[in-house]
């Protein structure tokens, strides 16, 4: 029981160093979004505040950034982003101090190697499971984007405007797909800012992809130069679908190759033995 002690002392101090460490963060943005706001670039600051916010800037997380990589990944609750990397390096932190504080009988290299294990694990598989959420986002907007340029190009036949038709359609795809309408709300909300183009690059920026390229390409010449918007959707939506089955008949075509591979090593060498194992069984029975 004397042991559970130091181990209870050292998350609350690890808890206490977190809370502390993401208010001084806090403090530290609304600071310098005060004086950008007021004073523009300070020049007149003396040496103890450029020490301190030096030193706030070593420790100091993006909060922006780590909520924008939760909102791709489709994690559009991002409450909790400012507290991601925190919790993760002082999880990381606790389990490696259990690890040597309980692990004596372990070996050194043991230790050595589950250290490794922890660290890699807390720090490197969370971002890459918010990356790899991030991609197949990407890769499924581009699947569906062709029936979202469908009802687009059905709302600009009944006389509706382009953002007209993505204000319309961000409340009616709700119930249907919330991805699809995070993405137009962004877009919504980013048109009435900024203009529509503007908001356009910034939805190309958010998802990488060839098709959304494309769709963001036609959208944006044809309100450049005044072309008809809906026989332009109607052609880039027929196109994205041939391109989609394109890519699926390739798929299909490179899945046979990929099978000679188990075909080969499960079927074809157990059947070779089966056959030329009896007669090499009499040949070394006979000698």
């Amino acid at each position: 029981m004397s042991d559970f002690y130091p181990i209870l002392l050292i998350a609350l101090l690890s808890l206490g160093f977190m809370f502390i460490l993401q208010s001084l963060t806090i403090t530290r943005q609304r600071t310098k979004s005060l004086s950008r706001a007021l004073d523009g670039d300070n020049k007149s600051q003396n040496i103890l505040t450029k020490i301190r916010l030096f030193l706030l800037s070593l420790i100091s997380m993006s909060n922006e950034d780590v909520r924008d990589k939760f909102i791709a990944a489709g994690f559009y609750e991002a409450k909790f982003a400012p507290y991601y990397f925190p919790f993760k390096y002082i999880s990381a932190l606790l389990l490696l101090l259990l690890l040597w504080y309980f692990g004596s009988e372990l070996l050194f290299l043991n230790k050595i190697m589950y250290s490794m294990f922890i660290l890699i694990f807390f720090i490197i598989v969370p971002d890459a499971y918010l990356e790899f959420r991030k991609k197949a986002l990407s890769a499924k907007i581009s699947r569906q984007l062709p029936y979202l340029i469908d009802l687009l190009s059905v709302c600009v036949q009944t006389g509706l405007t382009i953002e007209a038709s993505i204000f319309y359609l961000t409340k009616e795809m709700i119930d249907f797909d919330k991805d699809m309408a995070f993405m137009l709300k962004k877009v919504s909300d980013r048109s009435q800012i900024s203009g529509i183009n503007k908001a356009l690059s910034d939805l190309m920026v958010r998802v990488p992809t060839n098709e959304m390229r494309n769709f963001v390409f036609s959208l944006t010449q044809s309100i450049k130069y005044g072309t008809s918007i809906q026989h332009a959707l109607d052609t880039l939506a027929k196109d994205i679908r041939e391109v989609q089955i394109l890519e699926l008949e390739e798929k299909v075509g490179k899945l046979s190759a990929k099978m000679s591979i188990p075909l080969i090593l499960f079927i074809m060498f157990p059947i070779v033995i089966l056959i030329t194992a009896p007669g090499v069984m009499r040949m070394m029975g006979n000698v």
